[in-house]
């Protein structure tokens, strides 16, 4: 335009090739699939490339960064290697610290300035460099040798894309699917796939060990071999030293149950060797990783440690076994989240929680509803002639029943010493599976006022000896605080 400032004309080129880049951004993040985002990715890359070197713009130069990793992303997940983009220049450790280095020099150097609202932009910025640190651990974990017992650490990267943190440049939740579509499938292409799985596998063979040291069984050794067999191989290749033997020519083989054949890439030598085992040995394997699974599914790092170690003190039960297992590991997370929910809840939604003068029939009930919302009528009240007299809760299965014996109390003792109670929970189960439930609203186990009961504190195992009995009986005890006092009026002391 005739006339026109030269200085100002640059500042409106400038912060226009800006706002260009953020609407290819943010048009790259509403697409409908990744092939969809990638030319809006690439629009952004020139965008900032050009008001990085042509206007010398730093906030430009960091999203440059930023454009150049998501490009890689993209590039792998359509080729179909999403895992190998963590080992792209982009990616690496020393350019991620550049930019990291490079938002922290703009945040300083920008505060207290309010053109284009520099404030908000640093918000922008370090969000986007926390999500290429997300990316950074989860290079540095598929490097070590042992990521394949990381399963912990799977749970906090999978946090990448469940999280909202390096979100907060976007204008609707909506725009969250974007970044999933790019971060989740190098996840669990790579990393969660093995990772997770294996953990699972590891933890069938450990109850099968725990199984065999009670019985004797050829079958279940046969099984337990195996597993310990495929987890030696996985644990080779997952180094990169691959597994030893040969495929085998000849006629295909059937292919493996779902969850054996996630451990191992398709046409592979690994593959070739597993197939090779019996087909039932491969189903029954899969079926224990299955149940295991199902027991830990949407459980968070402490909670899963208290299920995983009643668990493990369950096996020593003889009933704990076939057909028992999957169902009482439905009951025991069904009572887990139970517990999670009643001591995360506050005074409006269960005012008992916080009534001194509470009773048992008030737990009872809200037990038995929440029980039926998930078992329907399985779950039955009050029943007769138990084990002599009345249970307050039993859960009916077609070939057994698990029996749950409810208790207010106001005394300090801990659970496992509560013989009265523990006595009346084993009573219920003297013809039927012996491991049960005991569950107590209780008063004054914990400080009034102080801070919340930690879950490793409400949950655990205890045995009750039975006079004549060759076994003793298996019990989880379960403390629901009681009396409780809002965190508001909580006191410092």
């Amino acid at each position: 335009m005739d006339g026109a400032d030269p200085v100002l004309s640059v500042a409106v080129e400038s912060d226009a090739t800006w706002v260009l880049g953020m609407v290819s951004v943010l048009r790259s993040l509403r697409a409908d699939s990744i092939k969809e985002m990638a030319p809006y990715v690439d629009d952004a890359y020139q965008f900032f490339d050009v008001a990085a070197k042509a206007y010398g713009r730093p906030d430009a130069s960091i999203m440059l960064s930023v454009m150049d990793a998501l490009r890689e992303l993209i590039r792998a997940i359509i080729s179909g290697t999403p895992s190998e983009a963590l080992g792209s220049k982009a990616l690496s450790a020393s350019a991620i610290a550049d930019l990291q280095a490079r938002v922290l020099r703009f945040s300083i150097g920008g505060h207290g300035l309010d053109h284009w609202y520099v404030e908000s932009k640093s918000v922008s910025l370090a969000a986007w460099a926390n999500f290429a640190g997300d990316l950074d651990r989860l290079r540095v974990e598929f490097a070590k040798d042992a990521f394949y017992q990381a399963e912990v650490i799977v749970g906090a990267l999978l946090n990448v894309y469940v999280s909202d943190r390096s979100f907060r440049i976007h204008r609707r939740e909506g725009d969250i699917a974007g970044v999933q579509d790019l971060v989740q499938p190098v996840i669990e292409a790579g990393f969660a796939t093995k990772a997770s799985h294996l953990s699972n596998l590891e933890q069938h063979a450990a109850i099968l060990d725990a199984r065999l040291a009670k019985e004797s069984d050829e079958a279940l050794q046969e099984q337990r071999d195996a597993a310990y067999q495929i987890i030696e191989i996985v644990r080779r290749t997952a180094k990169g030293e691959g597994a030893p033997g040969k495929g085998e020519g000849g006629a295909p083989l059937p292919p493996l149950p779902a969850l054996l054949s996630r451990l191992v890439r398709p046409g592979s030598v690994e593959e070739n060797l597993l197939q090779q085992m019996p087909l039932e040995l491969q189903e029954a394997i899969a079926e224990g990783m299955d149940g295991v699974a199902d027991g830990r599914r949407y459980l968070n790092i402490v909670q899963r440690e208290v299920f995983d170690g009643i668990r493990a003190k369950l096996v020593e039960c003889s009933d704990y076994k076939g057909e028992v297992i999957p169902l009482f590991d439905e009951v025991l997370l069904l009572i887990l989240n139970f517990v999670v929910s009643r001591t995360a809840a506050d005074s409006g939604h269960y005012p008992y929680l916080f009534d001194e003068a509470a009773k048992e029939i008030e737990i009872h009930e809200d037990l038995y509803n929440y029980l039926v919302g998930n078992l329907g009528a399985r779950a039955e009240y009050e029943v007769s002639h138990v084990g002599g007299g009345r249970v307050d809760l039993r859960l009916k299965f077609d070939r057994f029943a698990i029996h749950i014996e409810m208790k207010v109390d106001s005394t300090q003792v801990s659970m496992d010493d509560k013989t009265a109670y523990l006595k009346q929970a084993a009573s219920y189960q003297g013809n039927d599976i012996m491991v049960g439930f005991l569950i107590a609203l209780r008063h004054k186990a914990f400080k009034k006022g102080g801070p919340a009961a930690h879950l490793r504190s409400l949950m655990g195992h205890t045995t009750f000896a039975i006079p004549g009995d060759s076994e003793p009986r298996h019990i989880v005890t379960v403390a629901v605080p009681g009396s409780r006092t809002k965190p508001s009026a909580s006191t410092a002391s």
